[in-house]
């Protein structure tokens, strides 16, 4: 069996499960580029809106190390958490993800007694916002974070330095109806948690890079995005849960 990481780099609207049965034994590292998850858990005539199912991106499960990296995806409006280790102790890389307004965490990597925080995860110019702080709770994350990650303190988003964010760093907070595709079936990514012009996060990553995974527009044309199978153009693809909400 090949021992090499697996890449994927398509971008799908449904969740990421990477988890791991005990009696298989542990999955092989997956490289997850620019992908989107959202809305997972319900449906769009509101069942089970109450509900604690459907994260985004689940990287693992049972306790079993594997060393994923996700990087440039976004998580957003999932019924449960954007992003979560699902209790995989592996060092997970972490790097400039995006995650907003999930019903639980927007993050949460926990806490495992056998490692130090550093050899669970690396995370880097990582993203998250909510709209709704006083129903949310704090991004929980162990590993090794640095001043580039702006995560969910319970009451704002903040770095380590202390630098607050707010809505003004985007060009829209408003969820999509829709996701177009261009001419080659790539998702037109549009301006949603996009980072605005003069917002400090185009500058405030690793290396003066920027934060999240939607840089603005201007740094988005010279950006290079991972090479993906070329499919048929299909129709624009609805989010579940915001066609009847007239969102």
């Amino acid at each position: 069996m090949c021992s090499k990481a697996i890449l994927l780099t398509i971008t799908l609207m449904m969740a990421w499960d990477l988890y791991n049965r005990t009696n298989e034994g542990a999955n092989k590292p997956i490289t997850m580029d620019g992908n989107i998850s959202y809305s997972n858990g319900k449906l769009s005539d509101g069942y089970n809106e109450e509900g604690t199912s459907g994260s985004g991106f689940k990287v693992g499960g049972e306790g079993l190390p594997v060393a994923h990296i996700l990087k440039n995806n976004l998580a957003f409006d999932n019924n449960m958490d954007g992003f979560t280790d699902n209790f995989n102790p592996g060092k997970i890389m972490m790097k400039n993800n995006t995650s907003f307004d999930n019903k639980r965490y927007n993050y949460i990597f926990r806490i495992n007694p056998y490692f130090e925080p550093e050899e669970q995860g690396v995370f880097t110019n990582n993203l998250s916002f909510h709209t709704d702080p006083e129903n949310a709770p704090a991004d929980f994350v162990s590993g090794a974070v640095d001043r580039t990650n702006f995560f969910f303190d319970g009451t704002q988003t903040v770095n380590s330095d202390g630098a607050v964010i707010d809505k003004s760093h985007f060009q829209s907070l408003t969820l999509p109806d829709a996701y177009e595709r261009d001419k080659n079936g790539n998702l037109i990514w549009g301006d949603f948690m996009r980072l605005s012009e003069n917002s400090s996060l185009i500058s405030a990553g690793e290396g003066g890079s920027y934060v999240g995974a939607l840089p603005p527009t201007k740094i988005a044309k010279n950006h290079t995005p991972p090479k993906r199978p070329v499919t048929p153009p299909g129709p624009p693809v609805t989010p579940p849960g915001h066609k009847d909400k007239g969102k």
